[in-house]
């Protein structure tokens, strides 16, 4: 619970903030720090302005750089209940609902922050085995070139990944299925233009923003697998035929919409050599790992 110290300066006035724990004022200038609302001649607040150096205005700072100077009074913002003023200035609507919504939104905040693009890693570790332990950070399974085991099964293959750059470790295949990929994480594999292979079953935020980003990432792809993806829709297939070079792509018409299927065979007709495979929900196939 917010203290309520923390509830009489929010009650004390929306837009300021005031420290808590500085000396003891003035009689005066305590009723002014008061919750309760006390009529008070205008006068004698202009007065006290004018006295105390403060400025009750809204937008004005709430101390004056001379009176703390004179009054030896530490500006203690920063020692409060910080994260309490946040909720206050945050748009929440304090209710049960409003709240759950609230910490939801940091949970997807955090994660975000946690799949963002780490430009010192790049530096260190190159493009490659920086995005390599990005995918294996998020329990996904990666394949280096000249390689035919999958890297992720176990905690030993995230030990025996380089933490320097290795010009022989070049990723070609990606497997983030079951992963809640963010738009954001995409960027990690921007610079791994030898992927070959990438897999997406079961990502819960792949949609026709993710389709668009990949098709610019990954200009060598052969193979994608978005089984069981429920945001894949005709709008998505529409940026695959920038893929070139794509042989298979498996797909899950999760509407069982005809319009779906028509654009998966307009898609093999603009991209040469292309196979889709379009599954029923819940349809089994073949392990994708066997690629």
């Amino acid at each position: 619970m917010l203290s309520l110290k923390v509830f009489d300066a929010v009650k004390l006035s929306k837009n300021i903030i005031l420290p808590l724990n500085i000396q003891p004022l003035s009689t005066s200038a305590s009723l002014m720090m008061s919750s309760k609302r006390v009529k008070r001649d205008p006068d004698e607040v202009r007065k006290e302005e004018q006295l105390y150096g403060l400025k009750m205005h809204k937008g004005d700072s709430l101390v004056k750089d001379d009176y703390v100077d004179k009054h030896n009074v530490r500006r203690t913002f920063f020692e409060m209940d910080i994260e309490a003023f946040k909720l206050f200035q945050a748009d929440i609507e304090f209710s049960t609902r409003g709240i759950k919504k609230f910490l939801q939104n940091k949970s997807v905040e955090s994660m975000i922050n946690a799949q963002s693009y780490k430009e010192d890693n790049v530096k260190f570790m190159g493009s490659d085995i920086a995005a390599a332990q990005f995918v294996l950070l998020h329990d996904g399974k990666v394949k280096f070139k000249h390689s035919e085991k999958w890297m992720g099964a176990s905690r030993r293959d995230f030990e025996l990944l380089p933490s320097v750059f290795d010009p022989n470790y070049i990723i070609t295949q990606i497997d983030l299925s079951d992963v809640e990929i963010f738009y954001e994480g995409l960027e990690n594999f921007k610079n791994c233009p030898r992927i070959k292979t990438a897999i997406f079953q079961r990502s819960p935020l792949f949609d026709e923003w993710f389709a668009d980003r990949i098709s610019h990432l990954f200009p060598s792809l052969e193979y994608l697998d978005l089984t069981d993806c429920p945001k894949v829709n005709e709008r998505a297939l529409e940026a695959f035929y920038r893929f070139s070079t794509l042989k298979t792509l498996i797909v899950t018409n999760n509407n069982k919409s005809s319009a779906f299927e028509l654009s998966c065979m307009m898609l093999e007709d603009v991209v040469p050599g292309l196979t889709v495979k379009i599954l029923e929900p819940n349809e089994e196939r073949e392990s994708s790992n066997e690629k």
